[in-house]
């Protein structure tokens, strides 16, 4: 279980919280949803879920331990944007092994082709970068993907591809997904159940 009991966080002690008192649950093996406008704080505890950002008060915490960065993290982030946590000056190859190496079954599921590894990411398209990104998070120590807003710059067949392959992940391997996003439809798709950050 990834737990974040009674969350508050605020950038300094001289701007507003951006969330206070805030709890949330993710079993391993369900895809739940996170619901705000934009603007409201979701990104903010996305990265304290990860341990990106320590919380002012409350914890994190996974399997009733508390959540550890300072090795192979089971909490993995994935960003609108996945050329922001690439390295730009890493082939495709050493990107997408970063942390493990994957599988032929893992690079196929997602669609990432090997003749991409001898590309930079700039030589790569937005959906391409995407599901490098998934693939590269998806290590063995992996028990919870955060995917904060992950598929929203993508086209509709495109983003069909990635979360219908992230299901089918999902009941294979017992992974727990936060899915943050404002749409919506999207979340009632996705999601048995949605906590909404307002």
């Amino acid at each position: 279980m990834l737990e974040g009991r009674n969350l508050s966080f605020r950038y300094s002690a001289s701007l507003p919280w951006i969330f206070q008192s805030f709890s949330i649950q993710l079993a391993q093996g369900e895809i739940i949803g996170l619901y705000g406008p934009s603007g409201q704080g979701k990104s903010t505890l996305a990265k304290v879920l990860a341990g990106y950002l320590t919380p002012v008060s409350g914890a994190v915490q996974t399997d009733d331990t508390p959540l550890t960065t300072q090795k192979a993290c089971p909490v993995q982030l994935l960003f609108q944007h996945p050329e922001r946590s690439i390295n730009p000056r890493w082939k495709v190859k050493k990107i997408v092994s970063e942390g493990y190496p994957p599988s032929p079954e893992i690079l196929q599921k997602f669609g990432v082709r090997r003749n991409w590894f001898d590309r930079y990411p700039h030589e790569l398209s937005g959906g391409e970068l995407t599901r490098i990104a998934i693939v590269r998070a998806l290590g063995p120590q992996t028990k919870y993907l955060i995917a904060d807003e992950m598929t929203s710059m993508l086209d509709t067949v495109t983003q069909a591809r990635v979360w219908r392959a992230l299901a089918d992940f999902v009941k294979s391997s017992r992974l727990g997904i936060l899915v943050v996003s404002h749409d919506r439809m999207l979340l009632s798709r996705l999601c048995r159940r949605q906590f909404i950050l307002s």
